[in-house]
């Protein structure tokens, strides 16, 4: 369940578990319950992003040394989404030199 959307269980992981999260330092979160796909970017009420998968959609996840690749498919196999995060490790490389 995403955080956002009005209902009194969104609220609650909007309160509660966002800034934990936030603290965590997590790249991304990933979730459904919602019958449509959203993807809310990092710095639109939080520092990270979120997608809220659709029922008729896929999530996809692609790792490799520099990146974490995510599309999201329709049942029909069109891409309706896509997003890019650079390793953690490439973050920690840059910030060191």
């Amino acid at each position: 369940m995403p955080p956002f959307g009005g209902w009194h269980g969104e609220k609650e992981i909007e309160e509660k578990f966002v800034p934990l999260l936030e603290q965590a330092g997590i790249d991304i979160m990933l979730c459904g319950h919602l019958h449509r796909h959203i993807h809310k970017k990092a710095g639109e009420g939080q520092n990270f992003p979120i997608i809220a998968n659709a029922n008729r959609a896929i999530i996809k996840a692609y790792t490799n040394e520099t990146d974490l690749n995510i599309k999201v498919v329709d049942t029909a196999g069109e891409i309706v989404d896509s997003l890019k995060i650079p390793s953690r490790r490439m973050k920690l490389s840059k910030n060191t030199r």
